[in-house]
Formats: C-alpha cells, structure tokens, sequence
C-alpha cells in the first residue's frame, strides 16, 4: 500500500475472510469446531453443522450434507472436514453436493497473519497463528491449521490440507487433495504431488510423488503408498 493509500501493482490489500454473514459448516469433529469458532472469531454467526456421520457437537446439526439446499439463500457453507482417510475425497464430495462457488465461506481467524500480496480463493480456511508469506497462491477448499507457516511463493492446491505447525519454506507447491502432516518440515522449492500424505514431523527434503506416502527424517517413502 502506497503513502496515499492507493494499491501497489500485484496488491489488492489484505486478504479478508467472510464477515457479518450466516454459516453453516459442512462435517463435524474437531476440526470443523475449529472452523466454526474461527467463523465466530472472524465476525459471523454460525447456525449449526450438516453432517453425515453420528455423534454430537456443540452447535446444532441442522441436518446431512446433502440438505444444503433447504437452507435460506443467504446462508454461507464453509467445507470443515478433511483427514487423512478422507483428504483425496473431498473435493470429489463437494463436487457431487453442488454447492455453487459463490455460497462458500472464507474463514480467516483474526489472530492468522496473511500477506497482502497473497492470492485467497474461494471456501479457504485459515487459523489462528498461521502465516502465509507473500505471494503465496492458495486454492479452493485448502484448509491450514494452526500456527503453520507457508513461506512466500508457495502454492497450495485445490484441496489441500496442511495440518497444525506445517512449516513449508519458500516456492513449496502442495499439490491437488495432498495431506501436510502436523509440524512436518518442506525444503525450499519442495513439490508435493496431488493425493500424497506427508506424515507427522516429517522433514522432506525431496519432492513427493503424487499419491505417495511419505514419512520420518529425512523423509522416505513408507510402505503402503499405493491407495485408493
């Protein structure tokens, strides 16, 4: 932002996350909490969870996913699943219910710190201290836990996961429904591809093939890679 307030090239100021509107939280469990109190945290008010699964949540579960359609028009969906069993699915599930692209939420948590010069799109989320660096392309759907770091010039794909204390250096680029385990480690210039599973406190060094498995430090490929 220049002296006198106008944008510099490539700035389109800080990037927002929905506010002052009505949402509803597709999934439940932990995570989709989380994304719940972050919507709350962030200005809006969040009506409850359509689920597909049994057992409670601390907001009411208005109904299945696929009911998404009965609600008033005004209200927002925000995608709060996603696993490591469920993260090379989801978006195939988001795709099946139909939702249109323009009634999803974006959660950004008020206490996240994104860069003004990274690119936002459509049904992310964003908690609480994490940092996304300058330039940064984060796609549809991409879900980034708590205090994970995505240095400048990465990419996160359609659909990625990144889950808590993620540290991806710089020029990382996570590829399509690829899971980030927590506080896993990425060099520099690192490419994850589409559908791979980084494990917990990973460090990778390597690029990763698309539906890998990969785990330990430096990371290597584990048995069991090829999944469905």
């Amino acid at each position: 932002m220049s002296m006198d307030g106008t944008d510099q090239a490539g700035y389109t100021g800080r990037p927002r996350g929905t506010t002052g509107r009505r949402i509803v939280i597709l999934g439940g469990g932990g995570t989709a909490v989380d994304f719940a109190e972050a919507a709350f945290a962030a200005g809006n008010e969040v009506l409850g969870f359509l689920k597909d699964s049994d057992g409670e949540e601390p907001l009411p579960v208005l109904g299945t996913m696929a009911e998404w359609s009965r609600l008033p028009g005004d209200v927002l969906f925000f995608c709060g699943f996603g696993s490591t069993k469920s993260h090379k699915t989801r978006l195939d599930v988001l795709l099946r219910l139909a939702i249109p692209e323009g009634r999803y939420a974006t959660i950004i948590h008020p206490q996240a710190a994104v860069s003004p010069g990274a690119v936002i799109e459509p049904g992310v989320g964003i908690l609480a201290f994490a940092s996304v660096g300058a330039r940064v392309r984060v796609g549809t759907h991409v879900e980034v836990l708590q205090s994970c770091i995505v240095g400048h010039d990465s990419r996160l794909e359609d659909g990625a996961l990144l889950a808590a204390g993620v540290n991806l250096a710089s020029d990382v680029q996570v590829g399509r429904g690829a899971y980030i385990g927590a506080g896993a480690c990425l060099r520099n210039g690192v490419r994850v591809g589409a559908g791979a599973l980084v494990g917990m406190n990973a460090t990778v060094l390597d690029d990763v093939g698309a539906d890998a498995i990969v785990a330990g430090t430096p990371a290597a490929p584990i048995a069991g890679r090829a999944r469905s």
